[in-house]
């Protein structure tokens, strides 16, 4: 809501102080626009609009009919109360009706910005504001004109449109209205009329309207004053200005310092009559340009008319001040050419005259020096400083008759004083040129804004320079004619000239040569020898010796003086002056102190033991202290104190040993208690804690007063803690504000005592000192005695504040007390703000050291000393109020806004501090919430600090809230990390939000944050926050620009994301914070639009790190946001967020068209990135810096480099992530090194060792640059690689097509290498490479996606980005040839990134089917594969090296990759190039010789406890790259031939298998012990499959090591073979589906039977493959296993595992050992390879003998049954395929809920979070791969029921054609029959017999044990069991089978074998009778 006095002015100085003040770039446009609609408000400046009946009327009938008000779209009805508001309001400050009606809607608007205040009173701060506002933007204004006194360097067309608006309103007599203004301006008036109204309602309401009025006076002077000082008024606005300042009345006193607004127009008056000196030769034109008032030559005779009228003055000394200036410029004038014949410079000298006779310096020292923020405006300044050296200069003359004069008056009082008479009143003249001197003095002494102005009356000592300038050298002539016989009425005087010309160094230098030029011994004098360090300090040495002449040796009472008032007053301005001089110059501090002749310390300590007057004991104190600024001086002093007994520190000891008087009197301690009490004045107090204060500054002796007493610090501890700090407050002051004083000097050196001290064990260790005993007398011996040392000052300090003292309980009285003073505006003063202050700090000091400290303390038990935390006794009880609130106390400090902010500051630290315990900070919370009213004030003040103003504030004062500011939002980041409750949650308005819910039962995710006045929401830190960082609109403008601190204050915009981040990743407020930042402000998408900001400078490393951070911040929470909406299902606010870092930003205008639709508000910010079409994600990208930055070395001369890299090394440390070295620890370090050197060589270089020391310490501060900047771009770096992988792996599953998809990755990738390309490899290009990597994995799933919904379209699979990929490729491998072996991390992500490259063509490859075909297919069918492979072969032997080096002896991570990446490229190396270069430079055959050395670190893997798993996972690479190589015929010929499967065999960690029913589950990351077994037994079963599938059965070498191994690991195979029929878990199947493929494969060749016969256990294994065929051949019995609930059987199955996975097993187990038995039964030898056959299974066909598991044979009828159930489930899963195929057809014309009940059909995933789009792609995947299941299923069955028939068959041809029954039945069961010799189904010479297992022992066939019985029953049951209706089954299977697989041949093996059995029975189960014998 806008109000029209308030809204539009506050955006007026917004944007005028944005393109001004902070010169932002390209404003142009904007302060154009907005410059032209307010032009009507400077115009009729500050004038409101009048009062109208008519609006009046309209406003009174709003509640019937409306109001229309702008921007409103209809009339808005407004309600009786708030009608009467508006229309008292409209009365009260003369304002127009709907005007105010405005006004107060703003104020209604804003109140929540002012919790006590109501709608109208806010209505009234808005009023004055606007007010302000208007007067601040038009002081802006006037700053950026181009004039003759200032530039601001801004841009040509912005001055010239500035300067033009300016000059055409003050042609409009701006100057006129301003004056008037100002003198209209009257506060008490204002607050009269509000009073009146009621529109005041407290002291602090009332305080800050005064404020605002205030703040706008001073800017309409300001206003002035400036356009004075860039062009001077014309003539018509200095005349008006003189007839104001003629009306000015004196109030008071005949010289009251002036208020503002004379003041302004005295100054602005001075300022337009300037003419320097440079200025003599103006030409007219000049003239004309600069002093338009000057180009009229009547104007001077008007103004000069004016000026000496005899009208009377209302202020005399005014118009003497005014008449000295005319008189000043119009000699300045007399040098101008073009005023040579202007009669009125003549009478220049008569006005000065005038002037000064009518007391014009008393007049500018009393009422302009002394006004209110005089020495805080430059201009102010110079305008005085310009007319007094002018007057010096031009009038040298008038100098000299001043001074004679001066000195006639000293003569005459003199003589009147000598002729024993008093002075009589003198006439005024007569003290002119004294009060001359004091004016130049006080003029020079303040100068808080360093301008030096004092340096132009001292010459400069640069040698080079020839000639003075002359207006400098007629100042210093002017210091020598004053100080030449300079009588004594003078002397005071000139000295405080004198005080006021040295108060900066480069002055204080001038001064002391000055004062030692005049000096008789160093070769000076003459008549100005009594201004001189000789004259000064030979007086002080005569006073000393007569007082001790005088005095008796006990006295020291300070009641005598023997000089007189004047003369000590003369002694104490000298040394004042000698003060000032040795305190700011350092060389002539040493020169002054080394001085034999002046013995400047000495004398002065000799005065201190002498009865001088207070006045000069504090005096003395103070000039000591300057002098004790060096350290060798402040540690030479420290003896001088202690023999001195300035303070008695012998009292107590010195008695006891003996060594002097028990009491000493006069001591300092005496005079405070006894003198300074009485008189209630305290400055010689504190005077000398102000020297102990400097003499602290330095390191405290260790033996401190050694000689004569205990040695230590210990009584001057007491002295200032027991008798100053603790008594402070009940001893009696005439000023009040002295108490405050007292302690602050007290409170300085205690907190500079604790502070310093550096906690150490050394500190509980009693320490003994020796102290020596009496003379001895009548020759006896004199003992000494052992004294225990006292702890040192600032350990003793902290024990007292650790514990419920004295000390404790002051301070927290202090803090309470200061608290309602400084709350008191009256009562508010500088002196109790230090003392607050000062307590704050020592309690801050002792939270930051307390941890420490208890740490120590319970470190030893060999001490009695106890503490409590300091965070805990400050809840204790307040005696003020009887509550425990000194937390509440402390913190409301931060609601004092009018002091200053380093008070708040230091409140701010503390409870920070306290709120790093969770319990404390949780009790810190409760007690604030126990006074409500308390808290809202609390709220309240740290949103004012964090939005106060910075620009209203001094320097010292600005640097100091920035501080501020950063260390509340530090406060609120470090408790929004911590899980308890704490003072975030009230700051940020959770605990009002939670109010809001019912009561804190609510959870903290459930509150729901409102904007300001929003269900009663007050305004809180969060919105502070937000509008710190707020970018967006402003005005009418839509352009994205920094409203907030990014320009002015970057490291707080930085902190305000952090913490933004912070709430946003928390796990409690995360989900409120984000709600409200996205629903209420739009925050996410607002500040993505703004990034990368253009706005921040980038020619600094500061400003560089700042935006490195900021962005950091703002990428994290954005990423958080992508995620967080994904997961909610908020998809469209996910979709525009991606699609504005995703899509081009191509506008299509240009520059200067951005620039026009910006300044009409109706474009986007013109910056570089808005032109040049790159998408966001990517301008992001190009703001990375990745180069390093080179470290600085130590180039030393006098330390040891080595141990002083290790000093540093010993200082690092680690803050928020960032390694830095602890600057200040390091310097104490060399310091305390550099006191350790002895000798005189030593203290010779002490001086080059000391400048050593600080180039050492700059560089270590480079260092610290050097790591924030690096941390500052790896957090860039992270944070934009979390927004892109949150991108790529959440959103953009969400709809984004994949064109766009691809494309952007493309992009990045390419980016990113670039970026990397030509930089020297270092920490952060690993972090790119981690980028590229996850890139490249994103990429490789994108095109797999693409490539398979082209394949399903039925399109042809073309890759369109070949040419990117190859490049991608090169520059990967350029990157992986240069990097260093040494930088591991870096190595292993180029690996990672080359092995996604590759295995996207492996993976193309391998679904292709084609081992050497092609992936993706380009346009001339070339396969992606053969180029990359061409590009890899480019690089040469290099890259090869480079790799298989890797593999072989790299790290462990890096060598898994790279054996990877050798898999992948021996997987498309169709010419086997790159593995003839590892066998012949052998490296196949190392790494096959490692798996041996390997063997002892694998056997450790299966522990209970391994130590690591990384040689598990390097084994599993190098098996799984030696499976590839087995899988090619040369690497398996080459593998036999290096007897790769013999090692295997020598493993013994293949033979500690655990019982994986014992083993349990994995803890944590380590898995079980029998998952790390299978990790190292089933790559070897893989290797030796892929093995024995590469060679053949023909290759007898690798058959026989395979059979070997199987032998060496006998116990093994039978133990899993054992296993096999009784557990059903899925690492079982897994390990029984190998065993039994590797034994299968093993038993195709003769090679087993000779093995057989060689090795007895392998017949065993043999039974044990058998006895499985009953348990895995009736398939029946897992779909039955299936429907009763696979979980009953299977209770060990794992995560993931179902029955379709253990049903697989158990089919690749059934083929697995079918194909044995077909091997089995097959010849295999050398006698007949190609007929015959062995049997297995019995001749029994009957029903009842199917031999199911548990029975104890195996018969043909086994083989029929499992032949029929094959069948059965054949058709089974064909109809479950047909199922699923239709519901993939029909899966498009599906609902969401069709799909979603499919989606929970098909498995157990829930749908609730998964939006329609990804669950028909889920839903799709899913049934794909069930659809492949299914038909994988039903090509093993096919396979299985193949070999079943072969087997089948062979035992009938067996049984019924070639088998001769015996005479004896013998039945034999099957393990009897498997454990004789397996028979030979046909003879070498065609013979039946039967064979051992070697073939070499023929017998007779009736030893088979088949009868003839047998044989006839076989036929009998043949007939029946093997019918038609049977071979019709196993028909109709393969018919089935063979129309799903229309590639397949016409006649498939099923027919034939069914053709062949059919034959066989048709001609031998029928025909042949049967035989009875």
């Amino acid at each position: 809501m806008s109000g029209g006095v308030w809204a539009p002015f506050k955006e007026l100085s917004t944007v005028v102080h944005s393109a001004i003040a902070l010169k932002q770039p390209q404003s142009y446009y904007q302060l154009e626009g907005i410059l032209k609609k307010h032009k009507p408000d400077f115009i009729s400046l500050l004038r409101n609009p009048a009062q109208n009946p008519s609006h009046r009327s309209q406003v009174k009938n709003a509640n019937k009919v409306g109001l229309a008000l702008p921007n409103i779209p209809k009339p808005l009805v407004l309600p009786e109360d708030f009608i009467d508001e508006a229309l008292i309001l409209s009365d009260i400050l003369d304002l127009n009706e709907i005007a105010s009606v405005e006004l107060l809607l703003a104020g209604e608007h804003h109140q929540p910005d002012f919790p006590s205040l109501s709608r109208g009173l806010v209505s009234v701060l808005l009023y004055y504001d606007g007010r302000r506002n208007v007067v601040i933007s038009l002081r802006t204004l006037i700053q950026g004109c181009e004039g003759i006194s200032w530039t601001l360097g801004l841009e040509q067309n912005v001055v010239s449109l500035v300067t033009g608006f300016v000059q055409e309103l003050f042609q409009n007599d701006l100057s006129g209205k301003i004056t008037r203004l100002l003198l209209d301006m009257n506060i008490e008036k204002e607050l009269e009329k509000l009073n009146t109204g009621r529109a005041i309602k407290d002291s602090h309401h009332k305080q800050q309207i005064i404020d605002l009025i205030k703040e706008t006076q001073q800017g309409l002077c300001d206003c002035l004053l400036y356009w004075g000082c860039q062009n001077p008024l014309p003539k018509d606005s200095l005349l008006k200005i003189l007839l104001e300042l003629k009306k000015v009345q004196s109030v008071g006193e005949s010289h009251s310092p002036l208020d503002p607004p004379y003041l302004c127009l005295f100054l602005t008056f001075l300022v337009s009559l300037r003419v320097g000196e440079s200025d003599c030769n103006l030409d007219s034109s000049l003239v004309d340009e600069h002093y338009p008032f000057l180009a009229d030559m009547n104007s001077i005779s008007l103004i000069h008319q004016e000026v000496t009228a005899k009208t009377p003055w209302a202020n005399g000394g005014l118009a003497a001040a005014v008449k000295f200036a005319w008189a000043v410029f119009l000699r300045e004038c007399s040098s101008l050419d073009a005023f040579k014949d202007c009669t009125e410079l003549d009478h220049d000298e008569e006005l000065i005259d005038e002037a000064i006779d009518s007391e014009a310096f008393q007049f500018l020292r009393h009422s302009v020096l002394a006004a209110t923020n005089f020495f805080q405006e430059e201009y102010h300044i110079k305008a005085i400083h310009h007319v007094l050296t002018s007057y010096i200069y031009l009038m040298p003359v008038k100098i000299t008759e001043l001074r004679n004069l001066g000195d006639e008056v000293a003569r005459e009082e003199t003589l009147r004083m000598l002729r024993g008479g008093t002075a009589q009143a003198l006439p005024k003249l007569n003290q002119s040129f004294g009060e001359f001197m004091l004016l130049i003095g006080e003029l020079y002494a303040n100068d808080p804004l360093e301008l030096n102005l004092s340096l132009e009356f001292w010459p400069s000592s640069d040698p080079v320079t020839q000639s003075q300038h002359h207006r400098t050298l007629s100042l210093y002539k002017f210091i020598h004619q004053c100080s030449d016989l300079l009588p004594p009425s003078l002397f005071h005087s000139f000295m405080t000239m004198l005080c006021g010309l040295s108060s900066s160094p480069l002055t204080a230098c001038h001064c002391f040569e000055f004062l030692k030029s005049n000096s008789p011994s160093q070769g000076g004098g003459g008549p100005s020898a009594v201004i001189s360090f000789d004259h000064f300090f030979q007086s002080l040495k005569q006073y000393f010796l007569g007082l001790q002449q005088a005095a008796e040796p006990s006295s020291r009472t300070s009641t005598g003086c023997a000089i007189s008032p004047q003369e000590l007053d003369g002694l104490i301005i000298v040394l004042k002056l000698v003060a000032l001089i040795v305190d700011l110059d350092e060389n002539a501090r040493i020169l002054i102190y080394d001085s034999q002749t002046w013995l400047p310390v000495a004398t002065l300590f000799g005065l201190l033991s002498c009865p001088v007057s207070r006045q000069l004991k504090a005096q003395i104190f103070l000039t000591l202290s300057c002098f004790a600024k060096t350290p060798d001086i402040a540690a030479s002093m420290w003896n001088t104190v202690e023999i001195t007994q300035i303070l008695n520190t012998t009292a107590g000891t010195a008695g006891r040993y003996g060594i002097g008087p028990a009491q000493q009197e006069g001591s300092i301690q005496i005079e405070l208690e006894e003198i300074e009490s009485a008189a209630e004045e305290y400055y010689e107090t504190r005077s000398f804690l102000s020297l102990l204060d400097r003499l602290t500054d330095i390191p405290l002796p260790p033996y401190l007063g050694s000689d004569h007493r205990v040695p230590g610090f210990q009584p001057y501890l007491q002295f200032v803690q027991d008798s100053v700090f603790l008594k402070f407050d009940s001893r009696g002051y005439k000023d009040p504000q002295e108490k405050w004083t007292v302690a602050s000097s007290a409170l300085k050196i205690l907190l500079k005592l604790v502070d310093q001290h550096e906690l150490s064990h050394e500190d509980l260790i009693e320490q003994h000192y020796e102290i020596p005993g009496p003379a001895p007398v009548m020759g006896g011996v004199g003992r000494s005695q052992f004294v225990t040392l006292p702890k040192l000052p600032g350990f003793n300090i902290l024990l007292h504040l650790l514990n419920d003292t004295p000390l404790l309980r002051k301070l927290l009285y202090i803090i309470s007390e200061s608290y309602h003073l400084l709350s008191d505006v009256d009562s508010c003063t500088k002196e109790v703000e230090e003392a607050s202050l000062l307590s704050l700090k020592m309690i801050e000091v002792a939270l930051n050291k307390q941890n420490n400290f208890l740490a120590l303390l319970r470190s030893s038990t060999d001490h009695s000393m106890m503490a409590t935390p300091l965070d805990s006794l400050l809840f204790g009880i307040n005696p003020r109020s009887g509550q425990a609130d000194h937390y509440l106390n402390i913190t409301r400090y931060i609601t004092l806004s009018k002091v200053s902010p380093e008070l708040s500051l230091v409140s701010v630290r503390i409870i920070g501090l306290a709120s790093r315990s969770s319990v404390v900070g949780r009790d810190v919370l409760n007690s604030l919430l126990n006074d409500n009213e308390a808290c809202v004030d609390i709220v309240h003040g740290f949103v004012e600090h964090l939005e106060v103003d910075e620009d209203s504030l001094t320097r010292t004062e600005a640097e100091t809230q920035r501080q501020l500011k950063e260390d509340i939002i530090r406060l609120l980041i470090s408790c929004v990390l911590k899980r308890s409750r704490n003072i975030a949650h009230l700051l940020l308005g959770f605990e009002q939000a939670k109010e809001n819910l019912g009561g804190h039962s609510k959870k903290l995710s459930d509150v729901i944050l409102q904007d300001p006045g929003v269900l009663g929401s007050a305004r809180t830190c969060l919105h502070s926050v937000l509008s710190l960082v707020k970018v967006g609109s402003s005005g009418s403008s839509s352009f994205p620009s920094p409203l907030g601190c990014h320009l002015t204050h970057p490291k707080l915009a930085e902190l305000s994301y952090q913490l933004l981040y912070c709430l946003s990743a928390s796990k409690e407020f995360g989900t409120p914070t984000l709600r409200y930042l996205r629903n209420n402000h739009d925050y996410f998408y607002t500040q993505l639009s703004a990034v990368p900001f253009p706005w921040l400078p980038d020619d600094s490393e500061e400003s560089a790190m700042s935006c490195y951070n900021q962005l950091s911040w703002i990428l994290r929470s954005v990423a958080i946001e992508l995620k967080v909406t994904v997961s909610i299902n908020q998809r469209s606010h996910a979709q525009r967020l991606a699609s504005l870092l995703m899509k081009s930003n191509t506008t299509g205008l240009t520059q200067e068209e951005l620039l026009m639709s910006w300044g009409e508000g109706q474009g986007e910010v013109p910056n570089e990135y808005s032109n040049n079409g790159r998408r966001k994600i990517l301008s992001l990208l190009d703001l990375m810096d990745v180069s390093l930055l080179a470290t600085p070395t130590l180039k030393l001369q006098y330390f040891d480099e080595g141990r002083t890299e290790e000093v540093v090394r010993y200082c690092e440390r680690e803050e928020g992530g960032v390694a830095y070295i602890d600057v200040k620890t390091l310097h104490n370090s060399l310091i305390n090194e550099l006191s350790g050197l002895q000798g005189a060589a030593a203290l010779s270089q002490k001086p080059y060792i000391l400048k050593e020391i600080h180039n050492i310490l700059e560089v270590i501060v480079r260092r610290n640059n050097i790591n924030e900047i690096s941390h500052s771009r790896q957090l860039y770096i992270e944070s934009w690689q979390q927004v892109v992988e949150v991108l790529m792996s959440v959103v953009n599953e969400e709809g984004e097509k994949e064109s766009l998809r691809i494309d952007v990755l493309f992009e990045l990738i390419q980016d990113l290498l670039l970026k990397v390309e030509g930089t020297e490899p270092n920490s952060l290009t690993a972090i790119i490479f981690s980028v590229i990597f996850t890139l490249m994995a994103h990429l490789r799933h994108t095109l797999s996606v693409s490539s398979e919904r082209e394949q399903e379209q039925g399109n042809a699979v073309h890759l369109a980005n070949a040419g990117p990929l190859q490049s991608i490729l090169r520059r990967l491998l350029n990157n992986l040839l240069v990097c260093p072996s040494g930088m591991q991390r870096l190595r292993s992500y180029l690996y990672a990134t080359l092995l996604c490259y590759l295995n996207m063509t492996k993976e193309r490859e391998t679904e292709l089917g084609s081992y050497r075909g092609g992936m993706w297919r380009l346009e001339s069918d070339v396969s992606l594969g053969s180029i990359n492979l061409s590009i890899l072969s480019g690089c040469g032997d290099n890259l090869m090296d480079t790799v298989c080096r890797d593999a072989c002896s790299g790290h462990d991570v890096p060598k898994m990759l790279s054996l990877s990446i050798l898999e992948s490229i021996i997987f498309l190396d169709k010419h086997n190039v790159w593995l003839k270069f590892l066998i012949s430079r052998g490296y196949l055959l190392s790494i096959v010789s490692s798996l041996q050395e390997e063997n002892d670190s694998l056997q450790k893997m299966l522990h209970p406890q391994p130590d690591a798993l990384r040689p598990l996972y390097v084994y599993e690479s190098k098996m799984a790259f030696l499976i590839l190589v087995a899988s090619t015929s040369l690497g398996a010929r080459e593998l036999v031939s290096k007897n790769c499967v013999s090692i295997l065999s020598e493993c013994r960690f293949i033979d500690q298998r655990p019982m994986h029913t014992a083993t349990g589950r994995g803890d944590g990351f380590i898995p079980s012990l029998w998952s790390r077994y299978l990790s190292l037994f089933l790559p070897v079963l893989r290797f030796l499959l892929s093995l024995l599938s590469t060679t053949g059965p023909q290759q007898k070498q690798a058959t026989s090591q395979v059979i070997d191994f199987i032998a060496s690991h006998n116990e093994i195979f039978v133990s899993c073979l054992k296993e096999g029929s009784s557990s059903l878990s899925l690492t079982a199947l897994q390990e029984l589906s190998l065993v039994t493929a590797v034994v299968s494969q093993c038993r195709a060749g003769q090679d087993w039977m000779l093995k057989l016969a060689q090795t007895p256990n392998l017949l065993h294994l043999q039974n044990l493959v058998l006895s499985l065929l009953p348990f895995y051949m009736f398939p029946s019995k897992w779909t039955q296993q299936e429907s009763d609930g696979w979980s009953n059987i299977s209770g060990s199955l794992g995560a993931g595992a179902s029955f379709e996975d253990q049903f697989d097993l158990s089919q690749k187990i059934t083929t697995n050992l079918v194909l044995y038995c077909h091997n089995a039964v097959s010849l295999g030898g050398t006698e007949s390879p190609s007929r015959g056959s062995r049997i297995i299974f019995s001749c029994d066909l009957s029903k009842g003998n199917n031999a199911l598991p548990g029975s104890s044979g195996l018969s043909l009828a086994v083989l029929v049954s499992s032949l029929e159930g094959m069948s059965d489930e054949y058709f089974n899963v064909r109809e479950k395929l047909g199922q699923l195929e239709s519901k993939l057809e029909g899966l498009k014309n599906m609902t969401s809920e069709e799909m979603k009940q499919l989606y929970s059909d098909v498995t157990t995933d829930d749908t609730a979070q998964i939006s329609p789009l990804q669950l028909h792609q889920q839903l799709k995947s899913v049934l794909n791969r069930l659809v492949s299941n299914k038909q994988q299923q039903l090509k093993h069955f096919i396979y299985t029921v193949e070999h079943l028939l072969s087997v089948l068959w062979s035992h009938l041809q067996f049984y019924l054609v070639h088998c001769q029954p015996t005479e004896e039945y013998h039945q034999q069961s099957i393990s009897q029959f498997s454990s004789k010799p397996i028979r030979n189904l046909q003879g070498a010479g065609g013979q039946t017999s039967f064979s051992t297992r070697d073939g070499s022992n023929q017998f007779n066939v009736s030893s088979a044990g088949v009868t003839l019985k047998d044989l006839e029953e076989l036929k009998l049951n043949a007939v029946s069991s093997l019918s038609d209706s049977f071979f019709k089954k196993l028909l109709d299977v393969n018919e089935d089978y063979m129309s799903l697989n229309e590639e397949l041949s016409m006649i498939s093996f099923i027919e034939a074998l069914v053709r062949r059995i059919r034959k066989l029975l048709k001609l031998r189960a029928a025909a042949r009778p049967v035989l009875k014998l």
